[in-house]
């Protein structure tokens, strides 16, 4: 990383700890904050069962939990406009973003430079949408029970008030809410931020499984180093949510007794809930500015596992991919002296992370003292897309106080690991971190895996002055190494598209729409034959995962690449969309479909019907085969999903993540994208955006939850054209990459940036943009220069702004006309 980039502040309110200190405290002493979960994240009459794999049920009755979290708004003079209008996660988020200005040395509402990102791992807030979910959703049950065959024929007049009342009583099954109209989309757990210090700098929700809140770091960090933005606030935020507890339960990676990284009698995860941030620069930014340097960021790397072995199953070759990309920056592996692990207490999981650390160190060699390991997922559980962070901000802790930490909950080590043989070793006590034989400054490494074999992997160094730091390179994975180069400009070589009226590029190209009678079959069911997806799964799975897979299948044929691209050096993947949609709104029906049975039960019971047991259960199995949300096995739960199904069906191995910046996530993703090419993390980066909003009741749902949806259903009736739905897809390259590799050359893009709101934002030529479908296409056109995309008449660039963000994509002349769709 050629521009080191400095931590200047943090805060978190995780389990057992709501400061720095007493989060410290947690640490140093080896003391555990694991306990039983209150009733407002597990009610036990509902959602548990002592059997793993229970379908709607969990297994574990315990978790790390924050203090009840009332009354909020309080810790600074946060107004009360956006503690009423905003998710209460997004509030929490909030306070803590605060609490992390604080602690540079800034007044969080007098902030010095405003010109500040935002990225949050993040992927569902509090459980106030799945409950607006599943009410917009109870007219749909209550039709389902009126189709043929649900109740007895006799007395039909009963079966009319039955299906009332059953209507009526599945509203009580919906907790009592505020009746304030609260923004609850995913992407405004930093946007809240962003409106409420008044920062003009980008804003998402990042999602990368459990590796979110670094992957949010890395986004953050290339913004920072191509000089995007001059500070971000990064963070991660996990509520407790039911519908994780069941899906990991369901896999049986869940552990009902405790979390114990790196011990034999390890059985599972145990999941937390928590919020981290942290506020970073660059390295000289900061020393010029007079901030406190807590710790500097040397190396970033991530990776994903490719094919993989499945979605659960970890691979120990991709996990060596991210460190060896990090070191390759950071330069000389002997200067590590702690690592801060994933090791989520699951023993396949934990061991693989051992070997692949362990065969990295082998393979350079590393000729150093022992290496302390440990995981805080030991004292606080797994806080999913906060986890990173939280291993982050504790190492910077270690750094600072220049301790190394006990490895808590470990008896006997993990046996099938050979520690005799290894460099590794578990503190059983905390003691002094020694000064380092290799260089003048202490190094840690923080590593960070997600579901789905995305990887990422942090080396943070003390602050100082490393003049005799062994900076030695690796030998660089990628053709050029790591750099930063702003000005590089960067080609599109391939397109594809995926709308209700225009279901493939070359459609798009031509003006051509579908025919209509196509239009009734939406979306179109996926040819399982290309990639050999079992259909069953396809049926099964969010259907988002498969209209994006389309657009990605057009994209690499247009871009004239086959299926030699799976064994490219470095391609990444970003994935923009909104983090929700009917299929999350359909695991709410699963959920509940214990006290759907009980409710249909009952209230037949009552109306003297005699067969009301089997009738009740029958109709339950009838909903599972009409929403199989609760039985997919491709993690549709998770919001990166759409991003590892892709990566894994093409076996890309650049790392891979997924981001909601609203209407706007289409840009975001492309500025990571074009962030990620520039500094050399990829030789191709793969854009893809795409949402799936397509029934009525999930716009009932958003209608109160998202100032934005009365614009995206302008029609009263069920027109697929007005829905939010559809994927677009890019196929980036730096431009001499491109031209050496002899790629067709679509367009060639210069920059893309974020337009301070009072630029450019309210002209004619700045393009309005209402939903993420809308926002791709239109970036569709202006690459292929179709009407309402490139302004020919005033500048080669589209502006467009959407949910407050202005962006601007600039595109280079170009000396000749783009090739022709072959």
């Amino acid at each position: 990383m050629t521009v080191p980039v400095a931590v200047v502040g943090m805060a978190c309110r995780l389990p057992g700890a709501e400061t720095l200190d007493e989060y410290w405290d947690l640490i140093i002493n080896g003391r555990s904050a694991i306990g039983p979960l209150p009733d407002d994240v597990l009610d036990q009459s509902v959602y548990y069962h002592p059997k793993p794999g229970v379908v709607g049920k969990t297994c574990s009755k315990i978790g790390g939990s924050l203090r009840r979290r009332f009354p909020v708004g309080s810790s600074f003079s946060l107004n009360e406009q956006t503690v009423t209008s905003a998710d209460l996660t997004h509030v929490i988020m909030c306070e803590v973003a605060a609490e992390a200005f604080r602690h540079s040395g800034q007044t969080p509402l007098r902030l010095r430079d405003r010109n500040i990102g935002v990225y949050i791992g993040h992927d569902q807030g509090s459980p106030d949408r799945g409950h607006r979910a599943f009410a917009a959703s109870i007219p749909r049950i209550k039709n389902f029970l009126q189709e043929p065959g649900k109740l007895p024929t006799t007395p039909p007049s009963a079966n009319t008030e039955i299906i009332r009342t059953f209507a009526e009583q599945l509203q009580h099954l919906v907790p009592a809410m505020d009746t304030q109209n609260r923004d609850l989309s995913a992407n405004m757990v930093a946007g809240t931020i962003q409106r409420t210090f008044g920062l003009t700098g980008t804003f998402q929700a990042v999602n990368a499984a459990c590796a979110s809140s670094l992957q949010a770091l890395l986004l953050a960090c290339r913004a920072i180093q191509n000089g995007h933005i001059s500070t971000a606030l990064v963070g991660g935020a996990s509520w407790g949510r039911i519908d994780v507890l069941v899906e990991f339960s369901r896999a049986g990676a869940l552990s009902p007794t405790g979390s114990r990284p790196f011990d034999a009698d390890a059985d599972g995860v145990v999941c937390s809930e928590g919020f981290a941030a942290i506020v970073v620069k660059r390295l000289d930014q900061a020393t010029a500015d007079g901030d406190k340097v807590l710790a500097v960021i040397r190396g970033l790397g991530i990776s994903s596992d490719g094919k993989g072995k499945g979605i659960w199953a970890p691979s120990s070759a991709g996990q060596m991919q991210a460190i060896q990309r990090a070191w390759n920056q950071a330069g000389n592996i002997e200067s590590l002296q702690y690592i801060e692990a994933h090791a989520t207490s699951t023993p396949v999981g934990d061991l693989t992370e051992l070997v692949s650390l362990n065969t990295v160190l082998h393979q350079e060699k590393y000729n150093h003292v022992e290496i302390p390991i440990s995981s805080v997922k030991a004292n606080i559980g797994h806080t999913l897309e906060t986890a990173g962070l939280a291993g982050l901000i504790k190492t910077v802790l270690c750094l600072q106080n220049r301790t190394i930490p006990p490895a808590t909950n470990v008896t006997t080590p993990t046996p099938e690991f050979d520690w005799e043989q290894s460099s590794l070793f578990l503190p059983s006590v905390a003691h002094a971190w020694p000064a380092p034989r290799k260089g003048p400054l202490r190094r840690a490494a923080v590593n960070s895996f997600g579901l789905g074999g995305l990887n990422a992997h942090v080396i943070l160094e003390e602050p100082g002055t490393p003049e005799s730091c062994d900076d030695r390179p690796y030998k660089s994975l990628l053709r050029t190494p790591l750099k930063t180069s702003p000005a590089e400009l960067i080609a599109v070589i391939g397109c594809g598209c995926l709308f209700p009226d225009v279901q493939h590029i070359q459609h798009l190209r031509l003006g051509r729409k579908t025919q209509p009678e196509n239009k009734t079959n939406w979306p179109p069911q996926y040819n399982w034959k290309r990639h050999k997806v079992p259909p069953k799964q396809i049926a099964r799975a969010d259907p988002l995962q498969f209209l994006m897979l389309e657009a990605v299948d057009q994209a690499i044929d247009d871009a004239e690449l086959d299926e030699s691209i799976s064994v490219e050096r470095c391609t990444a993947l970003i994935a923009g969309s909104s983090f929700g949609g009917d299929f999350a709104s359909d695991i709410q029906i699963g959920l509940r479909a214990t006290q759907i049975r009980d409710t249909l039960s009952r209230l037949l019971n009552e109306y003297g019907i005699e067969a009301f047991n089997e009738i009740s259960n029958q109709f339950v199995t009838d909903l599972f085969a009409r929403w199989p949300a609760l039985l997919d096995d491709s993690g549709s739960f998770h919001h990166s999903t759409p991003a590892s199904r892709i990566v894994r069906t093409y076996n890309f191995s650049g790392g891979a993540c997924a981001v909601d910046g609203g209407p706007m996530s289409g840009f975001a993703a492309m500025s990571a994208a074009i962030d990620m090419l520039r500094s050399g993390d990829c030789e191709t980066a793969i854009c893809v955006v795409g949402e799936h909003f397509e029934t009525r009741h999930e716009f009932e749902n958003l209608r109160s939850t998202d100032t934005g949806a009365v614009q995206r259903y302008q029609s009263n009736d069920v027109c697929h054209q007005s829905l939010s739905t559809g994927a677009g897809c890019l196929v980036l390259k730096k431009l001499t990459d491109a031209v050496d590799d002899g790629n067709p050359i679509r367009q060639v893009i210069s920059e893309i940036s974020v337009v301070q709101s009072n630029v450019n934002a309210t002209t004619e030529s700045c393009l309005q943009i209402n939903s993420l479908p809308s926002g791709i296409r239109t970036i569709l056109n202006a690459v292929l220069d179709l009407p309402n995309g490139i302004n020919q008449t005033e500048s080669h660039s589209l502006t467009a702004s959407g949910k407050g963000l202005t962006y601007r994509i600039d595109f280079a002349p170009s000396e000749s006309d783009p090739p022709a769709f072959g």
